[in-house]
């Protein structure tokens, strides 16, 4: 599931947090005539999960230039 949510984190320009709780390993397909980012959800809704929007704290390391 990581995979996938990375994917539609890809898709859609903004944070993905996988709340499943599945572990496994799955093969899976699904495909959309749909413009972006509308697609996103639908292959979402195909494979039986939902994505919905919520704030959430996010860990992140920020990295900036040193210049002696």
């Amino acid at each position: 599931m990581g995979d996938i949510a990375r994917q539609f984190q890809d898709l859609l320009k903004t944070p993905v947090v996988d709340e499943t709780g599945v572990k496994r390993k799955y093969n899976y397909s699904a495909s959309s005539n749909l413009p972006q980012p509308e697609a996103v959800f639908d292959f979402a809704h195909q494979l039986g999960l939902e994505l919905s929007l919520a704030a959430r704290h996010v860990e992140m390391v920020v990295v900036r230039s040193v210049v002696p």
